[in-house]
């Protein structure tokens, strides 16, 4: 390959594209606000059973509550998986939407009010 001078300074200062070049305003938007709402939730989330116990039982609570996400995590993603594969997206995304208002609905069902100090 034959190149001459004036090649090699026009390679040398061609602009690359950037990562973002080809996404829309409105898709850079929600991706900050689709990673602040993730980095705050994975704040939460650990100290949830803290709020919900006593004080005497939050260590206990805490490893049982870890321990569930361990387990499940793993039967959630192959349950995922499967239904993406055998009915599509949407088939998916509604059962982990059920499965989260169902549990949200058991979690206030079951969650006593702490007394008022």
């Amino acid at each position: 390959m034959d190149t001459q001078p004036d090649q090699v300074a026009a390679m040398a200062t061609a602009r690359r594209p950037a990562v973002w070049d080809g996404i829309t305003p409105n898709v850079r938007a929600l991706g900050v606000v689709s990673l602040l709402t993730d980095a705050s939730t994975e704040m939460i989330y650990p100290l949830l059973p803290l709020f919900l116990t006593p004080v005497e039982a939050r260590a206990s609570a805490y490893g049982v509550y870890h321990t569930a996400i361990g387990i499940t995590a793993l039967p959630a993603s192959l349950l995922t998986g499967w239904l993406w594969q055998a009915f599509g997206a949407p088939a998916a995304f509604g059962t982990g939407a059920a499965l989260a208002g169902l549990a949200a609905v058991l979690l206030w069902a079951l969650v006593r009010e702490q007394p008022s100090r």
